[in-house]
């Protein structure tokens, strides 16, 4: 079976993120935004404040979500191909797992943002009479464009970032061992104390 539709997951949205802001102001009626596996392709969020919203499994391809607040949201297994993010807070965001291909994060703030693969290779999360599977490995950035965006301390172990735009990031203390990071280019950006271990950096520029 396949996930709700759009339409579907995006009115139910509508509801949910009235109660998701007064949780995040700790006032009565308030309840944390949990959406998982739904479809939010297309979505149009911007500026919306998800902070710790749950959204494990869901697709946002081609979603704009520019200036979102998504600090300490749970992205795991996410699909945010050709997504639009720039300028929004991902500081501390669980993106184990998640598709970034051709995402634009540009000037975004993914300070302690953890993109390694999950512990369990192979998970099923059941929604409804609806069992989903999920192959779970580390961050795919392929081709992702990082221009300008903080990624100090975040972990980024055996991500896949072949093609990436990384131009003046600041990259400090950032776990990078073990990813592949053929061809990026890292022109301008801050890559003081942080780990390329193992990193496969074939063609990238610094």
């Amino acid at each position: 079976m396949t996930k709700p539709s759009a339409a579907a997951s995006i009115a139910t949205l509508e509801g949910a993120l009235r109660a998701h802001a007064l949780y995040l102001k700790k006032e009565d009626g308030g309840q944390k935004l949990v959406m998982r596996f739904s479809n939010m392709n297309g979505v149009d969020l911007s500026g919306a404040n998800l902070a710790e919203a749950d959204f494990t499994g869901t697709t946002f391809v081609g979603a704009r979500m520019k200036r979102c607040n998504l600090a300490a949201a749970d992205l795991t297994g996410t699909d945010l191909r050709q997504a639009d993010l720039r300028a929004s807070n991902l500081k501390k965001t669980n993106l184990r797992g998640a598709i970034l291909i051709e995402a634009d994060l540009s000037f975004t703030d993914m300070s302690e943002a953890d993109c390694r693969e999950d512990e369990n290779e192979t998970k099923a999360k059941t929604v409804g009479a609806v069992t989903f599977r999920q192959k779970r490995r580390a961050v795919n950035a392929t081709k992702a464009n990082f221009t300008g965006a903080k990624l100090d301390f975040a972990k980024l172990s055996n991500a896949n970032a072949t093609s990436a735009n990384f131009r003046n990031c600041t990259l400090r203390d950032c776990d990078l061992d073990n990813a592949k990071l053929k061809h990026c280019d890292f022109t301008g950006a801050n890559l003081e104390r942080a780990n390329l271990v193992g990193a496969i950096i074939d063609g990238a520029l610094f």
